[in-house]
């Protein structure tokens, strides 16, 4: 039988743990959820989190920077054909 998990890519585990993460840290709040927590959430081992994450403080900052990414994006494509002319702040 195969491990749940077993053939993940690093990058597919660093997703499930910033979706685990932001689910957790919404619900539990930032300080009073733990790496056990979010990798269980993930449904990965804690080795496999900490492989991906040295630590906690280090989810929190991918996790705001693909929040801000997204923003970005939108942002992005809002203003595409946007001349200064149009801008009005």
């Amino acid at each position: 039988m195969e491990q749940k998990g077993l053939h993940r890519s690093t990058e597919e585990n660093r997703r499930l743990i910033l979706w685990a993460a932001a689910r957790l840290f919404e619900q539990n709040g930032y300080t009073a959820t733990t790496l056990r927590q979010i990798a269980k959430e993930a449904g990965i081992n804690i080795g496999s989190l900490m492989y991906a994450y040295e630590s906690k403080k280090c989810i929190l900052v991918d996790l705001v920077k693909y929040v801000l990414d997204g923003q970005f994006t939108a942002a992005e494509k809002l203003l595409q054909g946007v001349t200064n002319d149009k801008v009005f702040f």
